[in-house]
Order: C-alpha cells, then structure tokens, then sequence
C-alpha cells in the first residue's frame, strides 16, 4: 500500500470514515492580515465557516475571533501590509462615516489606508476588531435615523408617520376587491359550471337507465325532485 493510501486511510479511520479535513493555517493567516471576514475565508478555502470555527478550536482552544485578533495583534510593524507606526486616526470622522452607513472599505479609502491597516489601528486604538467596533457605530446610525423619522411623524409628517406603522406595528394597506357576477372571469366559470351540471344530470340519467325497469322508475322517482331543486339553487346563485 503506498504511503498516501497508508494516510488516508489513518484519517478515515479517525473521522469516522470521512477524509480528515486539512487547513492552510499559513494561508488563513494571509488572508486575516489582508483583511478577510471568518465567512469569507472559509468559502475561499472550500470548507463551511463551522468546519473553520472547530478547527480552530481544536488546534489552538481558542474561538476563532480571538485567534483572529491574535494574528492582527502579533503581526508586527515589520509587516509592509500592517505598518501603522505612523498611521493616525480621526476616530470622530470614523464614527460618522460609519453612522452614515459607509462600509469599512469605503473608510479605509476615505482614509488612504487599506482595509488590513485599519483593522490593525482598530485593535491598537480601541482594542477591539474592526467589525465589532464597526457595527456598535452603525447601530448608532441607525438609532438616529429612527429617532429623526420618528420626531418629523410626531410633528405631522403623515408620510413618514404611516410608513413608521406599516415598518414597526405591522400596519398595512387595506386593499378590497370587489368582485360582481358581471366580472368576465366569474361568467366564464358560472358557464363552465352550468357545463358540468349539465353534465352530471347527463350521466346520472345514462346511469339509471341501465338499471332494469323497476329500480329506475324507483329511483327516478325517489331522486328527480333533488336534481331539479339542486339545478334550481344553482341557477338562482350564478343568475346575474
């Protein structure tokens, strides 16, 4: 047996049968350094974001947030891609790029930085991972957003007052359709019903008349008053 069977097999038999899942550590760290989301990282690398978030827990026992601000934090300045010795950030001006619903990479930009050095100015200024910092800030924005839209209904903006109760209480349009015996789709069915009725009577008259001469006269005489009061009820209900 070759050496590469030898191991694949060991791996099956230690996964219950299935190949054990092997992961670029060297290349996951790339691409942590480069600025990439857990999600991201693990659909690049082709295996499910748990599978990723398990085996760093297996590896390192650690969750794979701390394992990311680790390399961001361990990295030095050595590093082209996250020298931030000189790098300065106007936090207030983040904050409201962030409020105004910006993207990190749209910041970035704003600031001249790449998305890796904002991250890693994130973890030295405020300890904390770019998104994380990132979301409490456009929550913010949210917040503001809503408690303006809310002060312009109170004030009699009627606009912004209905689309708050049709976005918050589930409020909607009432919409009612009225729809008369003279509307085309409802005469085309009354006559596609008036056809199947018509119908009906047809075969249950065929019906009785293979019946010997006795027990149709019995049932014809036991069941011709329905059928002509059934005919009547359905006349009278799809009669414009």
């Amino acid at each position: 047996m070759h050496l590469v069977q030898q191991i694949s097999k060991a791996q099956s038999q230690n996964t219950g049968g299935r190949p054990e899942i092997i992961i670029d550590w060297e290349l996951v760290d790339k691409y942590i350094i480069q600025g990439y989301k857990g999600v991201q990282i693990a659909k690049m690398m082709r295996i499910s974001y748990d599978t990723l978030l398990h085996k760093t827990k297996k590896k390192y026992g650690k969750t794979f947030t701390a394992y990311k601000r680790d390399i961001i934090n361990d990295n030095g300045n050595d590093n082209p891609i996250l020298d931030i010795r000189d790098i300065t950030l106007d936090w207030e001006r983040f904050d409201e790029l962030s409020e105004a619903h910006c993207s990190p990479l749209e910041i970035a930009s704003v600031f001249g930085l790449t998305i890796a050095q904002l991250a890693k100015v994130c973890a030295r200024d405020k300890g904390m991972l770019l998104d994380q910092y990132y979301y409490i800030k456009l929550s913010v924005g949210k917040a503001k957003i809503k408690q303006k839209a809310s002060k312009m209904a109170m004030e009699g903006n009627t606009k912004i007052l209905l689309h708050l109760c049709k976005h918050y209480l589930g409020q909607a349009d009432k919409v009612e359709q009225v729809v008369t015996l003279y509307d085309p789709g409802v005469q085309k069915l009354i006559t596609e019903l008036k056809r199947r009725n018509e119908l009906l009577r047809e075969l249950v008259i065929a019906a009785m008349n293979s019946l010997p001469q006795e027990q149709k006269e019995k049932l014809w005489f036991e069941y011709e008053p329905k059928l002509i009061e059934v005919e009547k009820d359905f006349n009278s209900n799809t009669t414009p």
